[in-house]
């Protein structure tokens, strides 16, 4: 999943990983989420700062150039908001940071080819399990869009990984419209350690994410 690995992972997994195989081919994460992170994302998000996306584009394009793993992807996909977030924000962060890594890159964004088929209260306040279950098949690639995805690299984009439901999600809709190989490449990853990864710990210290 790309998270920041301790000591005691001898496997080179972590515990979401070890218990849940993830679906994509690969993952990515420049930083974990701490405080300065949860303070500087959260100031793109929701302070209608979207000029951030170019300085944490090219972030997240240092890391995907430092990679030991090459990447050749065809197509960058970004997250996609639901309708209603986006008349709210006025923006798609994901796509914003998707473009930005695109002009580093040099890599094409398709920005429309995933939906997000129903609107959920923020998953912020949302444990492991409610996060799994909410974004279950929530997200399908849009009608036109599977003949340019078919048997094409893709690197899928999003700010933060918490539980990796939203991407699991994401990746399926995506490899079941024919893409051969999908890459996840975020921003922040959340830590196991961290409480709100855990459903019975959740705090409101969760709302950032």
């Amino acid at each position: 999943c790309g998270r920041k690995l301790g000591t005691k992972y001898a496997r080179l997994l972590c515990d979401s990983c070890e218990g849940d195989k993830r679906i994509f081919d690969g993952a990515f994460s420049c930083l974990e989420y701490g405080n300065a992170e949860r303070e500087m994302i959260l100031s793109f998000k929701y302070n209608d700062r979207p000029y951030m996306a170019e300085s944490l584009g090219r972030i997240m394009a240092d890391r995907i150039a430092s990679s030991e793993e090459l990447i050749e992807a065809d197509y960058i996909v970004p997250v996609p908001s639901h309708r209603k977030k986006l008349r709210e924000r006025g923006y798609n962060q994901a796509f914003l940071l998707a473009k930005a890594l695109s002009g580093s890159l040099g890599i094409r964004v398709v920005p429309d080819a995933l939906e997000k088929l129903s609107h959920n209260d923020s998953m912020s306040n949302m444990g492991r399990e409610k996060r799994l279950s909410s974004a279950r098949n929530n997200f399908v690639v849009r009608q036109g869009f599977r003949d340019k995805l078919r048997g094409k690299k893709i690197l899928l984009v999003d700010d933060i990984l918490t539980t990796g439901s939203t991407a699991r999600s994401c990746t399926e809709a995506l490899k079941a419209a024919g893409a051969e190989k999908v890459y996840l490449l975020t921003l922040a990853s959340v830590t196991e350690r961290m409480p709100f990864f855990k459903e019975e710990e959740n705090t409101e210290g969760g709302a950032a994410v």
